[in-house]
């Protein structure tokens, strides 16, 4: 027993390195919670895509400095030309992974606002913003 309990120290090592081991068997596809979604309206806002893609999941938010207006808006990035008009497309960022895989089936080909059929929108997984390090072994 006094050598198990010495050794503790080296098993704590170990075991960080055995969740890692753990980790490996989900498919890193599981950990991309980003989508992207086209076919947006010009005057889209931000409140209208958390309340539409909300209803499936959890928009998830970031973590701001403080002194910002919005300490934590949502991961909701719309994309806008040099005016700041929305060119039609965004990505946004749910807690829950399963969330943005559901979502394309969800809502592609759906309008987002719903009886203007100027609003059907393409929704699809997003490619993820950095390869995991494990990355390297699926090639």
């Amino acid at each position: 027993r006094d050598s198990y309990g010495g050794g503790g120290g080296g098993g704590g090592d170990r075991g960080g390195s055995g969740g890692y081991g753990r980790r490996e068997p989900a498919e890193p596809e599981n950990t991309n919670a980003r989508i992207y979604i086209s076919g947006l309206p010009p005057d889209v806002t931000e409140k209208e895509l958390q309340e539409t893609f909300g209803g499936l999941g959890t928009v998830a938010r970031k973590k701001q400095k403080r002194g910002y207006p919005d300490q934590w808006p949502y991961k909701i990035n719309i994309y806008t030309d040099e005016r700041g008009k929305c060119k039609g497309d965004a990505v946004l960022t749910f807690e829950d992974p399963n969330a943005a895989a559901t979502a394309p089936n969800f809502f592609n080909n759906q309008n987002l606002r719903p009886n203007d059929d100027s609003t059907k929108m393409a929704v699809q997984m997003a490619e993820q913003k950095e390869a995991p390090s494990g990355g390297g072994g699926g090639g």
